[in-house]
């Protein structure tokens, strides 16, 4: 699963998102109107979006209380992820905890599981057409509209 990494420049009305390799990304990247930039100075390889896609990217609270699994993917995005039963959950870069936690432990040497606390819901940044790739995880998600 990917992770993005998005940022604004507005004074140059561009938006910045940072992204491992992946080949949906790229269709819907360019299908947005992005160009690859790979000689950015500060943030390194980008995709580079007009201002205007900022439209296009909104706020979801995807409620993870009944994930399974060492891992929580949602619109093509890994949101949360336990590697050892007996350590602490990583929330990935650009993912908020918003409510709730995790155990301090979870699952099995050999299966991990996240071992999410009631009500915990996790805000991630996502493409509004991306959404469609969270249903198959079966995770209930709320979109939040300015």
């Amino acid at each position: 699963m990917r992770r993005l990494a998005v940022t604004s420049a507005p004074s140059r009305g561009l938006i910045y998102v940072r992204s491992p390799y992946n080949e949906e990304f790229i269709q819907r990247a360019r299908a947005l109107g992005g160009s690859w930039n790979n000689d950015h100075h500060t943030l390194g390889a980008v995709w580079e979006f007009p201002d205007a896609v900022r439209d296009e990217i909104v706020t979801v609270h995807v409620d993870v209380t009944w994930a399974e699994g060492a891992s929580v993917d949602f619109a093509g995005q890994t949101l949360a992820r336990r590697h050892f039963s007996n350590r602490t959950v990583h929330v990935m870069d650009g993912v908020t905890l918003v409510s709730g936690g995790f155990s301090r432990r979870g699952g099995s040497q050999r299966f991990p599981e996240l071992s999410a606390e009631d009500s915990t819901v996790l805000a991630v940044q996502v493409c509004r057409g991306d959404i469609n790739l969270g249903e198959p995880e079966g995770l209930p998600y709320v979109i939040q509209e300015d």
